[in-house]
């Protein structure tokens, strides 16, 4: 007995792929204001970290418990997390669903470091890590956000 033959999806004809792709801009759902926010949240956040990768530079001879090589390294990392997250603000802006996940685990690790900063004795620095994950967190799951990145994977213009 012979396996049946797999259902085939319907050829999608050039008419109506080139009709998708002439939609005006205009007629496109406006981009909500959580998703706005969230990926200035997460902008500010990757300026914030680049400016202390290049401050952490300045300040490489100056004595501490890691070496110049370590110091190195620990820019390097800064430098990557902080292209990682103006990497997911431009594609949260454009309506990547991956996105989500990906704002998650950074204001996670923002919440995580916060704590640090709240219990080490910088509760200002503390509170300034924390009130912008928070409302990322908040953000990220609002149900405009939801709907905005839910379609299709697709960019929106």
């Amino acid at each position: 007995m012979s396996p049946s033959p797999k259902p085939r999806k319907p050829a999608r004809d050039n008419a109506s792929a080139s009709a998708s792709a002439a939609v005006p801009a205009q007629a496109a759902a406006p981009r909500p204001w959580p998703v706005i926010v969230t990926t200035l949240i997460m902008g500010l956040e990757a300026v914030l970290v680049l400016w202390g990768a290049l401050n952490f530079v300045f300040t490489l001879s100056a004595p501490g418990p890691l070496n110049v090589g370590g110091r190195l390294f620990l820019v390097a990392l800064m430098v990557g997390a902080a292209a990682f997250a103006a990497s997911v603000a431009a594609k949260h802006f454009v309506g990547r669903a991956w996105t989500r996940a990906a704002v998650v685990v950074w204001q996670l690790f923002q919440v995580i470091l916060s704590g640090q900063f709240l219990g080490g004795g910088a509760p200002v620095l503390g509170v300034v890590c924390l009130v912008p994950a928070a409302v990322a967190l908040v953000l990220v799951f609002s149900p405009a956000t939801r709907r905005f990145l839910e379609a299709d994977d697709q960019p929106r213009r």
